[in-house]
């Protein structure tokens, strides 16, 4: 290798991504000039439909940080599942060595070896 950065090649994007991420940038683009209508003069959109989509991608960003807090809670739940069953473990084990230490450690009644 020479050390020259290589060129990567863009990936393909299918047609219903390009429309999502065109839209996508007359949003960020309307945040940016603080201007709806001059946002979608820029990209030959109308406000209505500017609206439409922007409630759209608002709502697909709810459901995803829903379906993200849901699935953070489960592992939470999973991790303590997974410590409360250690710890009972230990616990069992605890009394069968306590079990252990009395057969070994006290005194044998009289007449047993």
């Amino acid at each position: 290798m020479d050390g020259t950065a290589k060129a990567t090649k863009p990936k393909a994007r299918d047609a219903k991504t390009k429309i999502a991420q065109t839209r996508m940038s007359v949003l960020e683009l309307a945040k940016e000039l603080g201007n709806v209508a001059e946002a979608c003069r820029q990209r030959g959109m109308d406000r209505t439909s500017f609206y439409e989509w922007k409630r759209r991608f608002h709502a697909q960003k709810v459901r995803a940080e829903a379906a993200h807090r849901a699935q953070q809670a489960a592992e939470r739940k999973a991790r303590k599942d997974s410590a409360g069953r250690k710890s009972r473990a230990r616990g069992e084990a605890l009394i069968e060595l306590q079990d252990c230490d009395q057969i070994f450690f006290e005194p044998s009644p009289q007449g047993v070896p």
